[in-house]
């Protein structure tokens, strides 16, 4: 059953708490919440947002997270750190009560877990009076892109497999990459059988270490693909073939 939290409904809570994809906390104190709104999804035991938004007064601008360096206070205020990685993942009001819900984060990371694409995240705003605008879900800035399987984006694999992988194992012991120009063949083994993997007008060619366990794939928004062979290489391209 959906619900909405909207900003009178604060009167119980003291403060609210936003934490990070990296466990990392700043604890928001009530009254520097200007607006909430949040319409809420709940599933089981879990609450998951839709879409909605958080106003801070500019005052919590200079608040830190739990995980600051005294040395490098700077680098942890709520201003310089969440507009950087836009990572907010859990909001929790608390209170004599608490509430926790989920926010919408799902970015593209490369193999070192930078960020390639900020789709699917909050997304952070100075409004014209100088305060803090937080949009999460739908109503984010941040571009929404459906996620689906690794193999729903090569040509040709649902007409020779039954199902489709959201990561797709490698045999780390029997594979190859073979590279030539804006071209890259992957020879591998999939459920003991091999296949090999064309990739197409490949760019941003980067190579971490030897030997790659999985290969992930997302489309971005511009309809391109994003390859990582964890954890040996990543790479942009316009089209993946099954040969």
């Amino acid at each position: 059953m959906d619900f909405i939290i909207k900003k009178d409904c604060l009167n119980k809570y003291n403060s609210i708490n936003l934490y990070l994809e990296n466990i990392e906390c700043f604890n928001i104190p009530i009254e520097y919440v200007l607006d909430i709104y949040a319409l809420i999804e709940k599933e089981d035991d879990e609450y998951n947002a839709i879409e909605g938004y958080l106003l801070l007064s500019s005052k919590a601008s200079k608040l830190v997270s739990d995980m600051y360096d005294k040395g490098k206070k700077n680098l942890y205020y709520l201003s310089n750190r969440i507009p950087k990685y836009l990572d907010i993942c859990i909001l929790t009001l608390k209170g004599e009560d608490e509430l926790s819900f989920f926010v919408l984060y799902d970015p593209v990371l490369d193999a070192e877990y930078s960020t390639i694409e900020f789709s699917n995240c909050c997304s952070y705003e100075i409004n014209e009076d100088g305060n803090i605008l937080i949009k999460f879900g739908k109503m984010s800035n941040c571009p929404i892109v459906e996620r689906k399987p690794s193999s729903y984006y090569i040509d040709g694999w649902k007409d020779r497999f039954i199902f489709q992988e959201d990561i797709i194992d490698l045999d780390n012991s029997n594979y190859e990459l073979i590279k030539k120009d804006e071209l890259l063949l992957l020879n591998t083994m999939y459920k003991e059988e091999k296949i090999s993997i064309l990739f197409k007008e490949i760019s941003e060619f980067k190579k971490y270490m030897d030997g790659a366990y999985y290969l992930e794939i997302y489309q971005l928004v511009d309809e391109s693909f994003f390859v990582v062979l964890k954890d040996e290489i990543s790479f942009k391209c316009k089209s993946i073939i099954l040969k």
